[in-house]
């Protein structure tokens, strides 16, 4: 099953990085309701528990560290995409991705 967006993937990383739901809202500039509802559904499409969060506390699950590693991965190799095309091809900014323009000539 695909992952809905590029953005659960950046929250989800960010919530590990920060070691909380507010700071990674905070960080991302979305609320934490948001924040809570896009990792609920990214477990949810997932079908495992990522983070382990109380009222008080916030855990990494081991299935969630190892998808950590996979989430840093990819986008940092989509940031290296994006810079190394950014280069070649025109750009458009469309919400918070980059849109690569590429024309081609008709005959």
């Amino acid at each position: 099953m695909l992952v809905d967006s590029i953005t659960d993937l950046r929250i989800f990383a960010q919530i590990v990085k920060e070691g909380s739901l507010s700071g990674a809202g905070r960080e991302l500039g979305f609320s934490s309701a948001l924040v809570s509802k896009r990792l609920q559904r990214l477990e949810e499409q997932l079908g495992v528990r990522l983070i382990n969060r109380s009222t008080r506390s916030l855990g990494v699950t081991e299935e969630g560290a190892k998808y950590h590693e996979y989430c840093v991965r990819v986008l940092a190799e989509l940031e290296e995409a994006v810079q190394k095309w950014e280069k070649r091809a025109p750009v458009k900014r469309v919400g918070e991705f980059k849109t690569l323009l590429v024309f081609r000539k008709t005959k």
